[in-house]
């Protein structure tokens, strides 16, 4: 069987792309995590930018084409949300981290998690059992503009189980491939400093900018939520 080969015009042409985002600070920021596993991690992702890079080339060339090539561009289409998510999950995962015991139980996003878990323990609990969930994929922290409510989520894979319009505040990446070199089976560890390493100054900003609250001429803190976030949402 032989595949179509692809020359891609926008590549070739140096059509604008994305960049990897560089988080070479954190294996010094987040010690208990080794050095090697970050930098394998770094290589993934940045491996997670080519692909959306290169899909996006042979998406522009193919609608040129019409309908001649729907099959082809409709299987890259799909791919193509897969390794999006993949690619900005991770950035936000990146950048969340950094924030070594950060939480000091004040903020909108405290006085949230308060409304919502009764506490940071009782929260912090909820998150790992949502971690543990079997399978791999993301733990979430969702906030819902329009309900004011908090939730933890699985999210399978990269794309399966996201909450369609909610602010995505902490995130954890639950693939084999986050802890398994350094904490073999023991995902609950990892998951455990991975949230004591959480920048909580980054989920308050994500909070405050990305959900869009003060847009609409509401208290951040108020329960009863807000409006839809604006351009340079995180909304997964």
């Amino acid at each position: 069987m032989k595949f179509p080969i692809f020359l891609s015009l926008s590549l070739l042409l140096g059509a604008a792309q994305f960049k990897p985002m560089d988080f070479s600070a954190l294996p010094a920021k987040v010690p208990e995590i080794d050095k090697k596993l970050f930098e394998m991690h770094f290589t993934l992702y940045r491996g997670y930018v080519a692909q959306v890079n290169f899909l996006q080339s042979m998406l522009d060339d193919l609608s040129l084409e019409g309908a001649k090539n729907q099959f082809i561009f409709a299987s890259i289409k799909r791919q193509y949300g897969f390794e999006y998510d993949g690619m900005r999950l991770h950035e936000l995962y990146f950048e969340n981290l950094g924030g070594k015991n950060s939480y000091l139980g004040i903020g909108v996003v405290a006085k949230r998690i308060a409304q919502n878990f009764g506490s940071y323990d009782t929260w912090k609990q909820h998150m790992i059992q949502t971690a543990m969930t079997r399978g791999t994929g993301w733990a979430i922290l969702y906030f819902n503009r329009m309900t004011g409510a908090m939730t933890n989520a699985f999210i399978e894979g990269h794309d399966i189980g996201l909450l369609a319009s909610e602010c995505a505040l902490v995130i954890i990446d639950l693939w084999e491939h986050a802890y398994i070199t350094q904490f073999g089976l023991d995902r609950k560890k990892y998951v455990e400093i991975v949230i004591d390493n959480i920048d909580w100054k980054v989920v308050e900003t994500r909070f405050n900018r990305p959900c869009g609250l003060q847009s609409a001429g509401m208290d951040p803190a108020s329960p009863k939520g807000g409006t839809f976030g604006g351009p340079g949402s995180n909304n997964l």
